[in-house]
């Protein structure tokens, strides 16, 4: 069977609603000033501080124009001090591991708020392969944190399972529902999330991995049931230091290399190749450089306003890394779950 793979990226995500990361701090900050800032809370104080002492930004007075650090940029200065066991001037360890959960926490309430009534392309795009029968021979990976894939998979978890290549340490081997049961390889739709995802709830004391349907538990932090810990968010921002060592993230990987090697079609849907990414250029190149057969590259990612000099740059950016033989489309990510049997057959 001819496999095809379907690569989600934050476009994706956008178009149903998803901020982009260059988005998340002006919208949180923006909500907050209009509900008024309290210096009474915790959370809050930490971040109103560390806004303005590492990047100088007065969130209290900051308007929609306000250039705010990516998150990616956030998280990952706080990332890169933990890593090395350092610090900044007025920041503790203890405060950098805290604002680090604080921005996630942060992320999540944005996402969640962002998707309360989202679009429906992810829900369509699952329908429409299984009404045309693909969905069976298609292989799912994600760069992004939010669960919208996931849910619009698991509204179907009666017909079958949902692989993330991840053996959940809450999730049993049989049940009725296969979205909460660990997956039969066989007959299961394999997800693979690069990055993490808001619905991981990670033991650091334990090592062990669960899974909850809700990507707002960062926000209302559960307890490990083996040994009391907090749980932290699984998630590793797509940073140039990016630390790959935990196990499940690792396990991931390779299993989305493996499945990958068997893809004859790699449809990206709402992803520029970015430079930072350089972990997933080391993928895809290795997939493409193992087989014996040519690998058939599609992009898909258009939307409105996009200029003709960022459509070629990015055309570009696809080409030199994976040839001139790359299909850069001007679709954008709807058009494309509208109808993917259209666009199923491209180099087949």
């Amino acid at each position: 069977m001819m496999k095809t793979a379907i690569f989600l990226g934050a476009g994706a995500s956008s178009e149903d609603g998803a901020p982009l990361q260059s988005e998340i701090f002006n919208k949180y900050f923006g909500g907050l000033r209009r509900a008024g800032l309290s210096q009474e809370d915790d959370e809050e104080r930490a971040l109103i501080k560390y806004f303005q002492r590492m990047f100088g930004i007065d969130v209290a007075a900051c308007d929609s124009h306000t250039l705010f650090p990516t998150f990616e940029e956030a998280i990952g200065v706080l990332d890169l001090a933990v890593m090395r066991d350092e610090a900044y001037k007025e920041f503790t360890n203890h405060e950098i591991r805290s604002l680090r959960h604080y921005i996630i926490k942060l992320m999540t309430r944005v996402i969640s708020d962002q998707l309360d009534k989202p679009q429906e392309h992810h829900k369509q795009l699952v329908q429409n392969l299984i009404r045309c029968d693909k969905l069976g021979e298609t292989i799912i990976v994600s760069t992004n944190y939010d669960i919208l894939i996931d849910n619009a998979l698991a509204l179907h978890s009666q017909e079958f399972g949902l692989d993330y290549g991840i053996d959940f340490a809450n999730v049993p081997e049989r049940s009725t529902d296969r979205y909460c049961s660990q997956p039969d390889t066989e007959h299961s739709i394999k997800l693979y999330k690069f990055h993490g995802s808001l619905n991981w709830l990670y033991c650091p004391t334990c090592n062990t991995i669960e899974l909850t349907p809700f990507q707002d538990a960062a926000i209302y932090p559960a307890n490990c049931h083996l040994c009391g810990s907090q749980f932290s968010t699984l998630i590793v921002p797509p940073t140039y230091f990016k630390s790959l060592t935990n196990v499940y993230l690792g396990m991931v990987w390779v299993k989305a290399e493996l499945a990958l090697r068997e893809v004859r079609h790699l449809i990206f849907c709402g992803y520029s190749f970015p430079d930072v990414d350089m972990h997933i250029k080391y993928l895809i190149k290795r997939i493409q450089s193992y087989r014996r057969h040519d690998l058939f590259i599609t992009v898909i990612n258009n939307y409105d306003g996009k200029t003709d000099e960022s459509r070629k740059e990015e055309k570009n950016r696809f080409r030199r890394f994976l040839g001139m033989d790359v299909d850069y489309t001007d679709l954008c990510f709807g058009e494309f779950a509208a109808d993917p049997l259209k666009y199923w057959e491209i180099g087949q």
